[in-house]
């Protein structure tokens, strides 16, 4: 039903290869932490031992790979006896929930009989803290470190971005940033920009955010065009961009397989940067 669900909404463009991943794996725990692997035989009591199968796992589960060979319950006697961290983040559980309730409603939307109290609503966590306050904002002096680092100011090599030197690569690690902090646009609308998506209105240079075969937006709303602001043009952007020789804007952006998205491919190099210049 899972796969049914997913498969559905990635034919109609509604979801992100990462989101139908996480439907079915999200069904996958929900079999293993009830031991039911038919739905028809789902209860309401199925549903609350799922979520606290997930308020008691330890986040990291089965990321190791003595941990991919345990039972749930030996990862939590495990997780408790050495006084790790257990449950997922109230935001992972009400997605969880989330993708769940989706899947009873696929399956009655089949005419498959299901238990009529089947409902995840309230086992939904109340998240005290909203989203964008969990993680802190760059102060201006946080992006004034940041861009003197080796990146932008000159590195000792293709593969020793982050070791100061005198080579500076103008690629995908170089220009996502920047982008992201004149434009405020996400990682992976940035990844996906497309020569198209270079305009110019009323001899105004700018982004177009728009939905395409390699990037989907949020919603409606998130099409927008966005003023280059000049420091990139004096960065030389716009040379960039006339350069490649691919309609994608950084073609040494590659999707892997399965769930990736185009901007994990910096992701390891920027987290390197991060902590070498910000600690």
């Amino acid at each position: 039903m899972a796969d049914r669900l997913a498969g559905r909404k990635e034919k109609r463009g509604r979801v992100t290869d990462k989101t139908a991943y996480q439907i079915r794996k999200t069904a996958e725990l929900l079999r293993e932490a009830t031991g039911v692997g038919d739905i028809r035989m789902l209860r309401q009591e199925h549903l609350m031992t799922f979520s606290n199968i997930m308020h008691a796992v330890p986040p990291t589960y089965r990321k190791t790979p003595k941990e991919r060979e345990m039972t749930l319950q030996e990862i939590i006697a495990a997780a408790e006896a050495a006084g790790g961290k257990q449950g997922f983040a109230a935001a992972t559980i009400n997605r969880n929930l989330g993708f769940v309730g989706q899947i009873i409603k696929h399956a009655r939307s089949e005419g498959i009989p299901l238990d009529p109290l089947l409902d995840t609503r309230d086992l939904r966590e109340t998240d005290p803290e909203d989203e964008q306050d969990k993680v802190a904002s760059f102060s201006r002096e946080d992006l004034q470190r940041l861009f003197a680092g080796p990146v932008w100011q000159g590195c000792l090599s293709a593969g020793r971005r982050t070791q100061p030197g005198v080579v500076v690569i103008k690629d995908a690690l170089y220009w996502l940033p920047l982008i992201a902090a004149y434009t405020g646009a996400s990682r992976e609308e940035i990844a996906g920009l497309a020569r198209e998506d270079i305009i110019t209105e009323d001899g105004i240079p700018a982004f177009h955010f728009r939905p395409t075969e390699i990037r989907r937006l949020k919603n409606r709303p998130s099409q927008r065009k966005v003023p280059i602001h000049p420091h990139l043009l004096e960065l030389g952007f716009m040379e960039h961009v006339a350069q490649v020789e691919t309609g994608q804007i950084f073609p040494d952006l590659k999707q892997r397989k399965g769930r990736g998205t185009l901007s994990d491919a910096i992701s390891f190099n920027w987290h390197k940067l991060l902590h070498a210049q910000l600690d």
